[in-house]
């Protein structure tokens, strides 16, 4: 999983600031496989995930054709 944050306003150094953070399923190794997938190109993606939610996001994505 690919996690980010983007702040509401101005970040101000060494105070809490306010912001959002998303997540997207991601990762060097499954761009590349999902890039080549979308040009028909066969391949194979060998990973591992977690029996979480990001795992079953994860494994949602993965499963898709």
């Amino acid at each position: 999983m690919d996690v980010f944050g983007i702040p509401n306003d101005e970040v101000i150094e060494k105070k809490s600031n306010t912001g959002v953070i998303y997540s997207d399923v991601g990762g060097l190794g499954r761009n590349i496989a999902v890039n080549l997938t979308k040009l028909d190109i066969p391949n194979y993606f060998v990973s591992i995930y977690g029996h979480d939610s990001a795992g079953e996001e994860f494994k949602t994505d993965a499963l898709k054709k």
